[in-house]
């Protein structure tokens, strides 16, 4: 076999195999309510992204855990975990879908974050 096929062969097979390779793309925002207890990346809408975990949802509230980290991308998964300071906050499921929430975990609210809620609610605090 001469060099130039052999180059043109090696060349081929290179590019089938590279077709092969697993490709990674950013993950979509979700369209749909979340899930209560899973934890999301939410766009800031300042040009960076933040965690929170849903504590629960009602009609027209999505209870949440903000935590304090912020990324200029989004964060990966094992990232969630290293915020420890989460601050409640309640938001219209419009505008929480507004920022872009993308799942990260699935989970479940423990019985300490679902007590915050009830002292949200029944403190007739706004909802952003």
């Amino acid at each position: 076999m001469k060099f130039g096929q052999f180059a043109l062969l090696l060349l081929l097979g290179a590019l089938l195999f590279s077709g092969c390779a697993k490709k990674t793309t950013e993950a979509k925002p979700t369209l749909s309510l979340p899930q209560a207890g899973a934890i999301y990346s939410l766009n800031d809408g300042e040009g960076g992204f933040r965690i929170a975990k849903v504590v629960t949802i009602e009609a027209e509230v999505v209870f949440v855990h903000l935590f304090t980290g912020r990324w200029k991308t989004r964060p990966a998964a094992i990232e969630a975990g290293a915020n420890q300071y989460p601050a409640p906050m309640a938001f219209s499921p419009d505008t929480f879908l507004g920022m872009q929430p993308v799942r990260m975990q699935v989970g479940t609210a423990s019985p300490e974050e679902i007590e915050t809620y009830s002292v949200w609610k029944n403190s007739n605090s706004g909802v952003l």
